[in-house]
């Protein structure tokens, strides 16, 4: 989880969000979810920790973002 956000970040520096599929890694880092005792793995079926549920939301949060800005330029330009 924590490379969503790190290769989300070097794609926006470099202006390429777009060669993401934002459905797929959004389902992808939700599927890495704990349940029962919540936060995020680094990867599905293994231990939820602090370090990847921070850079797992930090990266759904640079799609929501990368989106957002998507759906604001088409309507305002």
């Amino acid at each position: 989880m924590c490379y969503s956000f790190w290769v989300l970040s070097a794609l926006s520096i470099l202006n390429k969000m777009t060669w993401i599929d934002a459905d797929k890694l959004i389902a992808f880092i939700l599927s890495a979810q704990d349940p029962e005792l919540g936060g995020i793995a680094d990867r599905p079926g293994d231990m939820a920790d602090v370090f990847h549920t921070q850079f797992g939301v930090a990266g759904r949060d640079d799609v929501f973002l990368f989106i957002q800005s998507v759906v604001l330029n088409v309507f305002v330009s």
